[in-house]
């Protein structure tokens, strides 16, 4: 006759196989690398910002540096132009096109400085934003690595004590059950026995047949499920 140790043992069989699964999880690493991919991918972000940033401030300071130029040079041609040392009129005129071409020049920089000033100010605002998401991100993957240790030392020790759990039970259970019992579990997805509760195996599922139930009540040996074949416990 089976034994309802065999039922402790399945369970005890199930949490070793999913902690087997979790450290082979924590172990890939998969969950902590994808949180700190995304950290790494805010600080690249953040990074191209700045770099951009760099790039606007260097184009600020030269038209900012042209625009000054621009500013000397007509005010130079201004005094030229009226300080009596110039009285051939097409030097005159020539004077009055060089100054306006000076001006429009400068208005043109000046046009120039305003729409990088625009740029500057959405970008420093972009990269405010980036920064503290890659903040927040780097946080949250330096959280997840202690987490994930913190999850790795209590996993480990949980399959310490349910294998030593494990190996106490088994030595409960008759030779022949148990032997038939690990065959199964190699066969059923890790599953080698389940209850039977009201006519119907936990393990499949299926309802057994009133002639099957009768069968099994009257059984002295292994109770196996018709449908699944699986070890039940009654």
């Amino acid at each position: 006759m089976t034994t309802p140790r065999l039922l402790a043992l399945q369970e005890a069989d199930s949490a070793i196989d999913r902690s087997r699964a979790r450290l082979a999880d924590l172990h890939a690493g998969g969950e902590l690398a994808a949180v700190r991919a995304r950290a790494d991918a805010a600080e690249s972000r953040l990074g191209e910002l700045r770099l951009r940033l760099d790039e606007l401030g260097r184009d600020q300071s030269r038209f900012e540096h042209e625009i000054d130029s621009l500013t000397r040079k007509e005010q130079d041609e201004q005094t030229r132009m009226f300080d009596g040392s110039i009285v051939n009129a097409k030097e005159l005129e020539a004077l009055e096109h060089e100054i306006a071409s000076v001006k429009k020049r400068r208005s043109d920089r000046e046009d120039e400085v305003l729409a990088v000033l625009e740029i500057v100010e959405r970008l420093e605002a972009d990269a405010a934003a980036a920064e503290r998401e890659s903040i927040r991100l780097r946080a949250e993957a330096e959280e997840a690595a202690h987490s994930a240790a913190a999850e790795l030392a209590t996993v480990e020790a949980d399959l310490a004590r349910r294998t030593d759990e494990r190996a106490a039970i088994a030595l409960e259970i008759e030779p022949e059950v148990l032997e038939l019992y690990e065959s199964l579990r190699r066969q059923k997805k890790g599953i080698g026995a389940a209850a039977l509760v009201d006519g119907v195996c936990q393990a499949c599922h299926e309802h057994l047949s009133a002639v099957e139930l009768d069968r099994i009540k009257r059984a002295d040996g292994i109770r196996r499920c018709e449908h699944c074949r699986r070890i039940l416990v009654v």
